[in-house]
């Protein structure tokens, strides 16, 4: 796994001139945006630690979720869950559990749990088929976990790793069912620097690890990108803002410290090709530089 540096491209452009705006019904942070069919969602930062609901046409607020006990930690969009028709919109949070929401009753409909073993959670995400939902912990101990659940048994993980990362985990990302990988294939960034690939449904973690690439620096967010013929993979490391692409609508959607949601007009063309990390094709066994692992973690302390 190699990685390019990303630079900023020829054709970008900056505006101050927003479409509109909006805030949070608390006067926190906005931690993430995600859009959802005719709505966006917006979660707030401790202690309010909501989910503010917008509507997509007009920005404002047309109702609030309680979000989770202790700071709601990343939400997701999701197409398919079982039990429940159509898009849902779920949440990760340091209370331990994941849930998945009913915006009609404005309470959630499946929570995952770790029953007598909770741990701070930082990230989660879904398998495409709805079937496996992944999610990612708090260092503690000497132990980072990703755990998985199936949301038809939401009381107690499926399985667990706990020695794919040695510190926080940051991101936790399937895989499309057309990627060309094999089902189920999971990646996962850590504060430990490394960006790894595993099988999300193998047991034995030593044959579920099947990429390892060691950035040398705190990884705060990841994912894929389908633009070539091989997926490929981004990483970013600490930022204190996070925004997100609006295709349907064709605007960006921002949100910061200052509480306020803005939607904005296009400003450049999607990223090229150079400007994301490559990944290997060819999986092979996790071979770790011991020296290497420690590196990424003093970097993080």
């Amino acid at each position: 796994m190699s990685a390019s540096v990303l630079l900023e491209a020829p054709y970008f452009k900056s505006t101050r001139d927003f479409l509109k705006a909006s805030h949070l019904s608390s006067q926190s942070y906005v931690l993430s945006i995600v859009s959802l069919p005719g709505h966006y969602a917006a979660s707030a930062s401790s202690p309010a630690n909501t989910i503010d609901i917008f509507d997509k046409n007009t920005l404002q607020g047309v109702e609030t979720l309680s979000g989770h006990d202790i700071s709601t930690t990343s939400l997701h969009a999701i197409e398919n869950i079982p039990g429940i028709s159509g898009p849902s919109l779920m949440s990760s949070g340091k209370d331990g559990s994941v849930k998945i929401w009913d915006s009609r009753s404005k309470s959630h409909s499946i929570k995952m749990t770790n029953l007598g073993a909770s741990r701070p959670l930082l990230c989660c995400d879904v398998s495409p088929d709805g079937l496996t939902i992944a999610a990612g912990t708090e260092m503690q101990g000497e132990d980072a976990l990703i755990l998985y659940w199936d949301p038809r048994q939401p009381a107690t993980p499926l399985r667990t790793h706990s020695s794919t990362h040695s510190d926080d985990i940051t991101v936790v990302s399937f895989a499309q069912t057309n990627s060309g990988l094999q089902h189920n294939t999971l990646l996962s960034a850590s504060s430990d620097g490394l960006v790894s690939i595993s099988n999300a449904d193998e047991a034995d973690e030593d044959e579920a690890v099947l990429q390892v690439g060691n950035w040398g620096c705190s990884i705060s967010q990841a994912g894929w990108t389908y633009s070539s013929s091989v997926p490929q993979i981004w990483a970013a490391s600490d930022m204190e803002t996070f925004s997100t692409w609006s295709h349907e609508n064709n605007v960006l959607v921002t949100g910061g410290e200052d509480a306020k949601i803005n939607v904005w007009p296009t400003l450049s063309p999607s990223p090229s090709d150079d400007d994301a990390m490559d990944v290997d094709p060819k999986p092979r066994k996790r071979n770790l530089d011991t020296s290497d692992e420690q590196d990424g973690k003093r970097l993080r302390r």
